[in-house]
Protein backbone atom coordinates (compact mmCIF):
# COMPACT_ATOMS: atom_id res chain seq x y z
CA UNK A 1 0.00 0.00 0.00
CA UNK A 2 2.70 2.17 1.22
CA UNK A 3 4.74 1.48 -1.85
CA UNK A 4 1.21 2.40 -4.39
CA UNK A 5 0.87 5.35 -2.65
CA UNK A 6 4.63 6.67 -3.84
CA UNK A 7 4.11 5.56 -6.99
CA UNK A 8 0.64 6.99 -7.61
CA UNK A 9 2.35 10.67 -6.00
CA UNK A 10 5.73 10.14 -8.40
CA UNK A 11 3.12 9.54 -11.33
CA UNK A 12 1.19 12.89 -10.64
CA UNK A 13 4.42 14.64 -10.49
CA UNK A 14 5.76 13.37 -13.69
CA UNK A 15 2.66 14.35 -15.53
CA UNK A 16 2.36 17.74 -14.09
CA UNK A 17 6.50 17.99 -15.36
CA UNK A 18 6.23 16.58 -18.65
CA UNK A 19 2.31 18.36 -19.34
CA UNK A 20 4.21 21.75 -18.31
CA UNK A 21 7.69 21.17 -20.01
CA UNK A 22 5.04 20.00 -23.33
CA UNK A 23 2.62 23.47 -22.69
CA UNK A 24 5.83 25.38 -22.18
CA UNK A 25 7.83 24.65 -25.64
CA UNK A 26 4.96 24.55 -27.73
CA UNK A 27 7.07 26.49 -30.35
CA UNK A 28 9.59 23.88 -30.36
CA UNK A 29 7.22 21.03 -30.97
CA UNK A 30 7.04 21.80 -34.36
CA UNK A 31 10.87 20.98 -34.78
CA UNK A 32 10.09 17.75 -33.29
CA UNK A 33 10.91 18.69 -29.84
CA UNK A 34 8.71 17.69 -27.25
CA UNK A 35 8.97 15.56 -24.03
CA UNK A 36 5.73 13.30 -24.43
CA UNK A 37 7.85 10.28 -25.59
CA UNK A 38 10.31 10.63 -23.00
CA UNK A 39 8.15 10.60 -19.97
CA UNK A 40 5.18 7.75 -21.30
CA UNK A 41 8.06 5.81 -22.48
CA UNK A 42 10.43 6.00 -18.99
CA UNK A 43 7.54 5.70 -16.45
CA UNK A 44 5.64 2.94 -18.53
CA UNK A 45 9.14 0.56 -18.36
CA UNK A 46 9.31 1.55 -14.90
CA UNK A 47 5.37 1.59 -13.42
CA UNK A 48 4.03 -0.92 -16.21
CA UNK A 49 1.06 -0.11 -18.61
CA UNK A 50 -1.99 0.53 -16.68
CA UNK A 51 0.44 3.75 -15.27
CA UNK A 52 1.82 3.73 -18.78
CA UNK A 53 -1.72 4.39 -20.17
CA UNK A 54 -2.18 7.12 -17.57
CA UNK A 55 0.62 8.97 -18.22
CA UNK A 56 0.37 9.27 -21.96
CA UNK A 57 -3.40 10.41 -22.02
CA UNK A 58 -2.44 12.55 -19.48
CA UNK A 59 0.06 14.40 -20.62
CA UNK A 60 -1.58 14.97 -23.61
CA UNK A 61 -5.35 16.17 -22.30
CA UNK A 62 -4.02 18.36 -19.98
CA UNK A 63 -1.48 20.08 -22.47
CA UNK A 64 -4.40 20.95 -24.45
CA UNK A 65 -6.18 22.43 -21.43
CA UNK A 66 -3.09 24.16 -20.87
CA UNK A 67 -2.91 25.89 -24.33
CA UNK A 68 -6.27 25.92 -25.00
CA UNK A 69 -6.13 24.28 -27.82
CA UNK A 70 -8.80 21.35 -26.68
CA UNK A 71 -11.29 19.97 -29.32
CA UNK A 72 -12.09 16.00 -30.46
CA UNK A 73 -7.95 15.79 -31.43
CA UNK A 74 -7.78 16.33 -27.85
CA UNK A 75 -9.03 12.61 -27.40
CA UNK A 76 -7.62 10.76 -30.12
CA UNK A 77 -4.16 12.46 -29.23
CA UNK A 78 -4.46 10.79 -25.70
CA UNK A 79 -5.91 7.80 -26.69
CA UNK A 80 -3.22 7.24 -29.05
CA UNK A 81 -0.14 8.39 -26.43
CA UNK A 82 -2.17 6.20 -23.39
CA UNK A 83 -2.31 3.14 -25.89
CA UNK A 84 1.99 3.56 -26.82
CA UNK A 85 2.17 4.41 -22.90
CA UNK A 86 0.58 0.90 -22.04
CA UNK A 87 2.39 -1.19 -24.95
CA UNK A 88 5.57 0.27 -23.45
CA UNK A 89 4.55 -1.14 -20.09
CA UNK A 90 3.46 -4.53 -21.90
CA UNK A 91 7.22 -4.58 -23.11
CA UNK A 92 9.00 -3.38 -19.92
CA UNK A 93 7.12 -6.49 -18.14
CA UNK A 94 8.81 -8.90 -20.58
CA UNK A 95 11.97 -7.01 -20.46
CA UNK A 96 13.61 -5.02 -17.08
CA UNK A 97 17.13 -3.18 -19.00
CA UNK A 98 17.57 -1.55 -21.91
CA UNK A 99 20.67 -0.11 -23.92
CA UNK A 100 20.24 3.27 -24.58
CA UNK A 101 19.98 2.04 -28.67
CA UNK A 102 17.33 -0.49 -27.39
CA UNK A 103 15.38 2.93 -25.82
CA UNK A 104 16.13 4.27 -28.85
CA UNK A 105 14.56 2.08 -30.92
CA UNK A 106 11.30 2.00 -28.73
CA UNK A 107 10.71 5.66 -29.19
CA UNK A 108 11.46 5.03 -32.98
CA UNK A 109 8.27 2.58 -33.15
CA UNK A 110 6.04 4.15 -30.81
CA UNK A 111 6.38 7.04 -32.18
CA UNK A 112 5.18 6.43 -35.89
CA UNK A 113 2.60 3.66 -34.21
CA UNK A 114 1.23 7.74 -32.49
CA UNK A 115 1.53 9.29 -36.35
CA UNK A 116 -0.22 6.82 -37.71
CA UNK A 117 -2.97 6.61 -35.35
CA UNK A 118 -3.70 10.30 -35.06
CA UNK A 119 -3.12 11.28 -38.72
CA UNK A 120 -5.58 8.44 -39.89
CA UNK A 121 -8.03 10.22 -36.93
CA UNK A 122 -7.49 13.67 -38.07
CA UNK A 123 -7.73 12.40 -42.06
CA UNK A 124 -11.07 11.11 -40.78
CA UNK A 125 -12.17 13.97 -38.97
CA UNK A 126 -11.83 16.48 -41.19
CA UNK A 127 -12.42 14.85 -44.39
CA UNK A 128 -9.37 14.49 -45.93
CA UNK A 129 -8.28 11.51 -48.65
CA UNK A 130 -5.99 8.84 -46.64
CA UNK A 131 -3.50 8.87 -49.34
CA UNK A 132 -3.11 12.76 -49.20
CA UNK A 133 -3.23 12.83 -45.09
CA UNK A 134 -0.52 10.14 -45.40
CA UNK A 135 1.90 12.22 -47.99
CA UNK A 136 1.54 15.30 -45.89
CA UNK A 137 1.89 13.43 -42.62
CA UNK A 138 5.97 11.60 -43.64
CA UNK A 139 8.00 15.10 -43.49
CA UNK A 140 5.90 15.68 -40.07
CA UNK A 141 6.79 12.32 -38.85
CA UNK A 142 10.51 12.35 -40.00
CA UNK A 143 11.01 15.11 -37.82
CA UNK A 144 9.04 13.70 -34.58
CA UNK A 145 10.53 10.27 -35.02
CA UNK A 146 14.12 12.36 -35.29
CA UNK A 147 13.41 14.44 -32.06
CA UNK A 148 11.73 11.76 -29.69
CA UNK A 149 14.90 9.39 -30.64
CA UNK A 150 16.73 11.84 -29.79
CA UNK A 151 15.49 13.11 -26.50
CA UNK A 152 14.77 9.25 -25.51
CA UNK A 153 18.55 8.04 -26.52
CA UNK A 154 19.95 10.58 -24.19
CA UNK A 155 18.11 11.24 -21.09
CA UNK A 156 15.79 8.23 -20.83
CA UNK A 157 18.47 6.03 -19.02
CA UNK A 158 19.00 8.53 -16.34
CA UNK A 159 15.34 9.14 -16.16
CA UNK A 160 13.97 5.63 -15.63
CA UNK A 161 17.06 5.42 -12.98
CA UNK A 162 15.44 8.59 -11.32
CA UNK A 163 11.99 7.45 -11.77
CA UNK A 164 13.04 3.81 -9.75
CA UNK A 165 14.57 5.87 -7.09
CA UNK A 166 12.49 8.04 -5.70
CA UNK A 167 9.14 5.25 -6.05
CA UNK A 168 11.32 3.45 -3.45
CA UNK A 169 9.42 4.04 -0.22
CA UNK A 170 12.83 3.48 1.52
CA UNK A 171 15.00 5.56 -0.67
CA UNK A 172 12.47 8.66 -0.23
CA UNK A 173 11.30 8.62 3.14
CA UNK A 174 14.90 8.26 4.60
CA UNK A 175 15.01 11.12 1.94
CA UNK A 176 12.13 12.90 4.04
CA UNK A 177 13.10 12.61 6.78
CA UNK A 178 16.56 13.84 6.36
CA UNK A 179 15.28 16.90 4.89
CA UNK A 180 12.66 17.27 7.77
CA UNK A 181 15.53 17.15 10.36
CA UNK A 182 17.55 19.61 8.44
CA UNK A 183 15.26 22.11 7.96
CA UNK A 184 14.29 21.79 11.77
CA UNK A 185 18.13 22.53 12.44
CA UNK A 186 17.64 25.61 10.14
CA UNK A 187 14.69 27.06 11.76
CA UNK A 188 16.44 26.46 15.84
CA UNK A 189 19.45 27.44 14.50
CA UNK A 190 17.57 30.93 13.29
CA UNK A 191 15.57 31.01 16.15
CA UNK A 192 18.81 30.72 18.37
CA UNK A 193 20.39 33.39 15.97
CA UNK A 194 17.40 35.86 16.60
CA UNK A 195 17.24 35.32 20.48
CA UNK A 196 20.93 36.16 20.75
CA UNK A 197 20.64 39.41 18.60
CA UNK A 198 17.80 40.36 20.52
CA UNK A 199 19.77 40.14 23.76
CA UNK A 200 22.64 41.90 22.42
CA UNK A 201 20.12 44.72 21.26
CA UNK A 202 19.00 44.68 24.84
CA UNK A 203 21.91 44.88 27.07
CA UNK A 204 23.11 47.70 24.01
CA UNK A 205 19.66 49.23 25.65
CA UNK A 206 20.85 48.90 29.65
CA UNK A 207 24.07 50.49 29.03
CA UNK A 208 22.45 53.36 27.32
CA UNK A 209 20.52 54.19 29.90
Amino acid sequence: MKKLRFKNTVTGGIIGLAASLKAGATLFAHFGIESVMLFTLSGALVYGPIYGFIIGASIMAITDFMIGLVGLWTLYTALAYGLVGFLAGIVGMLKKKFTRAELAGLAFIFTILFDVITMTAFAFQFGIPLSIAAINQIPVTLIHVAGNTLLVFVFAPALIKIMNIISDPAVTEGLWRRIKAAKGYAVEGLINTWKFLRGIESKKGTISR
